[in-house]
């Protein structure tokens, strides 16, 4: 899917804890996981996957329902889910990569 934030666009993906692959074919790139759960550890659901992702400013972590984003200049970032729907706007035409 493809956003802008404002004159700077670029592409997002959001990351569902069961998407690793699609992420690391969005990146182009593998990216590190732990599972970091204590409530699957003792069995009462299923687990919940962290991802470790290169960017810009170092590897960030990527919990379930973060955005990872992809800008033109070459950085990428990770942006929670609330901040993200506050600042972005959601656009239809592809981002020439």
């Amino acid at each position: 899917m493809k956003y802008r934030a404002r004159e700077n666009c670029f592409n997002a993906i959001q990351y569902d804890n069961l998407n690793k692959e699609e992420v690391e074919e969005f990146l182009g790139e593998k990216t590190g996981a732990e599972i970091y759960d204590s409530a699957y550890i003792a069995g009462v659901h299923a687990p919940v996957r962290l991802l470790f992702i290169p960017t810009t400013e170092g590897e960030k972590t990527v919990k379930p329902s973060d955005f990872i984003c992809k800008f033109k200049n070459g950085k990428t970032s990770v942006i929670d889910e609330d901040e993200f729907n506050r600042k972005f706007e959601r656009i239809e035409e592809d981002l020439d990569e």
